[in-house]
């Protein structure tokens, strides 16, 4: 394919001055085309086509061609017209830029340029016409149109735009929303119980010790979520008298990226590199340790604050992580205006000088523009919602991100097989009750349920519209009460069939313990209804970026499938180097994950084996009463260490020493993401050591790797097109190379096995026994059950936990303090 642009020297421009009174779009473009392969890349989006690293641009040339006209504005002063133009132009591309060719055109060769048209909808319609010189010379010409292949395929295309748009939710990572990969509750029953002694007073008496870091605000407990129990028993409290609290079970909420389960582990490449860098775990590394510790100000101190430099950089990763977030968008527009725009206006413009509306290219973007006020609006909420909920109160802030996380795991968990049978019995109920005379009534009973039963499908089987309508009814709710205006219609339903099978329509978000409460007050309610009002907005702007974005992304991969089958013989080659290369890099990646899942799998049985009676009490309780469990696994000398209770970031923190073994309600066995990457360093033989270390091991195994498959190329390239090899020899040169560094590293260099893991032996377990001696965990408090009534104590001289009740002004955190790269919805 070659496209050749025309462009007149010398000349007015009059000739094109009556070309809004023709059909002629773009007169001075032309496309010379062999084969019908090359015709049916006309019918394809252009912009897509003409995108980088796009595999259809293979074999296509762009061709620039000047003409002088002499004498000059001839075509002007012949008064001749823009269709005289395209004949002349039509004629001199034939024939390979000389008019006074004129013989017949080889065998499949066309040349085309674009027209336009009314569709008959009064929409611009514009399609190409191709002509060709027959065995007599003369001009042939008909307009391209879409055989049924093509066809197929563009329907095909609006199909997997239509599945993108419904189906658009299930995109989002499960771990953004699931309750697993959030906070999740354990209990652990305490072999020695905790003597708490609590003081509810507005100033500290000097006869009193007590620590900063054991004081916390009523307030603050107050704001907290969940923890019923335990503000019960401090609203109880007098002030300025010392209480002894006895706890028996400790209840906490634990993270579940904490937590390391036998089957899965926290070593992978992208994974490190998130937590190393944008989450600052660099920082206990022991080169940067005590740098990173350190005041930024040095010795210097123009405040009292203490300012650390990691916390400083880790501020500043989350600003350089925040515009990551717009980056596909930036890219988005970007592109447009590279590649798309210069086009979109052209057929603006002509649709417009002959009174016709511009045709849907199939994304907004490009049917708008991006300085089109649906999406300057789109563009502005995201980053004012950044903005205004980074100083939010605490409350509607988790009010907000619970609400939208649990309306995700709803339409997650639905029993979508029951929507079927309920649609299934809501049809047969004619034939039940009217028997063989269903027919003289069924009509209007289905002609009333269908659009009922379609809802409900749409409802339960297109995420998008179960989420939209979930949002929705939920926020309304907290506006006026949508539930109670629904309830007498249900009631009406069930009275007119009485029957029991019946599924609800579980669209509103109820309350339930330890979550953010719905506002109370009037203020509150008020502030919650703007809050939910912007909400709406953030969610259905940021569908409609993710969306348009979307669509375009899934046509762009669909068109390169497309270059790399027409195109095959040439890009087979790298696509071979390149699934090889994958191969390898699993290879070498994949050993350092099977290393450490085999050592993940021996501690966490070791780790159950120390803690088997406790183990088999907990399991032989009724499934529902099991709940989530953790366990403490003592070391082997006398010394024990006690549980404390602290203050951390306004919130009541456990200190848990030896804690390291969790246990939900399915059985399933973790362990702290902490201890694991400790063990895995002890000096024993079978533990994998540094993670980083393996790493780079990897990385300098798969570079060597990569080199040497680079240079094989680089070989076939070099002498393939000038021995003229052809690319199927090419291609399986390249798979050859490409086994080459297999047969060194499998078969004539092998490594030696690995040393197993010895749980059983005197150094192994004395070396986990030293570290378990050191292990502390942390968690925070989700609620505190005293296991015996709150008692006075006589002794007032040192207290535990101080709860001040002093009144202060209500103070919204600072935008970088409240924003996380974690905290996804």
């Amino acid at each position: 394919m070659v496209k050749i642009k025309f462009n007149f020297q010398n000349s007015s421009g009059g000739v094109l001055s009556d070309l809004a009174n023709t059909d002629i779009f773009l007169p001075l473009f032309w496309t010379k085309t062999k084969g019908s392969g090359g015709r049916g890349f006309l019918l394809l989006k252009e912009e897509l086509i003409s995108l980088p690293f796009s595999a259809l641009n293979y074999g296509v040339e762009s061709l620039a061609v000047s003409i002088a006209e002499s004498p000059p504005n001839c075509f002007v002063t012949q008064n001749l017209n823009v269709t005289h133009l395209q004949t002349v132009l039509r004629d001199l591309v034939l024939g390979n830029l000389d008019l006074s060719n004129k013989e017949e055109s080889p065998e499949g060769q066309r040349v085309c340029n674009q027209h336009i048209r009314n569709n008959g909808n009064g929409v611009a319609e514009f399609f190409y016409v191709c002509c060709y010189r027959n065995d007599e010379g003369r001009m042939i010409c008909s307009e391209l149109s879409e055989d049924l292949w093509f066809t197929v395929f563009f329907h095909v295309m609006i199909v997997i735009n239509v599945i993108v748009v419904l189906y658009s939710p299930l995109l989002v990572p499960e771990r953004w929303y699931r309750e697993k990969y959030i906070n999740v509750v354990y209990k652990h029953k305490l072999k020695e119980q905790i003597k708490l002694r609590i003081l509810k007073s507005a100033k500290l008496s000097k006869e009193v010790n007590v620590s900063s870091k054991s004081t916390i605000k009523l307030s603050d407990i107050k704001a907290e979520p969940g923890m019923p129990k335990f503000k019960d028993i401090i609203a109880d409290l007098r002030e300025d008298q010392v209480y002894k609290l006895t706890i028996s079970q400790l209840m906490f909420k634990m993270k579940a990226d904490r937590l390391v389960p036998a089957n899965h582990i926290p070593v992978g490449v992208f994974k490190t590199l998130y937590d190393t860098i944008i989450r600052c775990e660099v920082r206990q590394r022991y080169a940067v340790r005590d740098c990173c510790h350190s005041n930024m100000f040095g010795i210097f101190r123009p405040c009292r604050k203490t300012v650390l430099w990691h916390e400083c950089l880790q501020k500043f990763m989350l600003v350089c992580f925040l515009p990551l977030l717009a980056a596909p968008w930036i890219i988005r527009l970007y592109f447009y205006y590279i590649y798309e725009d210069i086009q979109r206006t052209q057929k603006s413009v002509a649709s417009e000088s002959r009174n016709l509306d511009p045709d849907y290219p199939g994304n907004l973007l490009a049917f708008f523009n991006p300085v089109h006020g649906i999406f300057v609006f789109c563009y502005a909420v995201l980053p004012i919602d950044i903005l205004l909920f980074g100083v939010l109160q605490k409350k509607v802030a988790e009010r907000s991100r619970y609400v939208i996380r649990r309306c995700f795991r709803d339409m997650q968990g639905m029993n979508r097989s029951q929507a079927i049978g309920y649609c299934l019995f809501t049809l047969l109920i004619p034939i039940k009750k009217y028997g063989i005379f269903f027919l003289l009534v069924a009509w209007v009973y289905w002609l009333i349920a269908f659009p009922v039963l379609l809802l409900v499908i749409a409802f339960y089987f297109m995420p998008i519209v179960n989420i939209m309508c979930r949002l929705l009814f939920t926020y309304l709710e907290s506006i006026f009460p949508v539930q109670k205006c629904f309830s007498p219609l249900v009631r009406t339903y069930r009275r007119l069939y009485k029957e029991d099978f019946s599924i609800p329509l579980p669209i509103f978000v109820e309350d339930h313990d330890g979550i953010p409460r719905r506002p109370t007050t009037a203020k509150d309610k008020v502030f919650d209804m703007v809050i939910t009002l912007l909400l709406i907005i953030s969610i259905v702007s940021f569908t409609v970026l993710a969306l348009e974005f979307l669509i375009v992304v899934v046509e762009y991969i669909v068109y390169q499938l497309i270059g790399l089958v027409l195109n095959w013989g040439v890009w087979f080659k790298y696509a071979t180097l390149a699934f090889i290369l994958a191969i390898y890099a699993k290879n070498c990646f994949g050993s350092v994950t099977n290393k450490y899942q085999v050592f993940n799998e021996k501690l966490i049985a070791f780790v159950k084996s120390k803690a088997e009676e406790d183990i088999k009490s907990f399991i032989l309780k009724d499934p529902n009463e099991q709940g989530n469990n953790a366990f403490q696994i003592d070391d082997e000398s006398d010394s024990k260490q006690q549980f404390e209770l602290a203050v951390q970031n306004s919130r009541l923190q456990w200190h848990m020493p030896q804690l390291v073994l969790f246990l939900d309600n399915a059985d399933v066995t973790y362990i702290t993401k902490h201890l694991f990457f400790e063990a895995s360093n002890m000096p024993n033989a079978g533990c994998p050591g540094s993670l980083m270390t393996n790493l780079f091991s990897a990385l300098s195994q798969f570079m060597v790797i990569l080199l040497f498959l680079l240079f094989v190329l680089l070989v076939i390239a070099a002498f393939g097109e000038r021995y003229a090899v052809s690319g199927i020899n090419q291609t399986v040169l390249t798979a050859v190379g490409g086994i080459l560094p297999f047969v060194f590293q499998k078969i004539l260099f092998k490594s030696p096995p690995a040393f197993d893991l010895d749980t059983s032996s005197p150094h192994f377990q004395n070396a986990f026994n030293k570290l378990l001696r050191e292990y502390n965990e942390y968690a925070f408090v989700f609620d505190i059950e005293p296991a015996a009534d709150v008692e006075e104590c006589s002794d007032g001289s040192q207290v535990d936990l101080l709860i001040n009740t002093s009144e202060r002004k209500d103070r919204s955190s600072l935008l970088l303090t409240k924003i996380r790269p974690l905290d996804s919805f």
